[in-house]
């Protein structure tokens, strides 16, 4: 299987998944998108990478969540 490293962060590595046949849904329909739109992906990929999970968001759910079941 291809291994192919759309952006290597300091909390993760972020990687285009390829099929048992070498191919991509992910990283052709990246390619179709506008210039715009990949940099704002690119940014986004960037920011997993180098933070990882969002831990402000995680903890809102978590919280969300527990008082939900209440």
């Amino acid at each position: 299987m291809k291994e192919f490293i759309a952006y290597q962060g300091n909390a993760l590595t972020v990687e285009w998944f390829f099929d048992e046949n070498g191919n991509s849904d992910s990283l052709d329909y990246f390619e179709s998108l506008s210039d715009a739109q990949k940099r704002k992906t690119l940014m986004l990929f960037r920011r997993m990478g180098d933070f990882g999970k969002n831990h402000k968001n995680y903890q809102k759910r978590k919280k969300f969540s527990t008082t939900a079941n209440e």
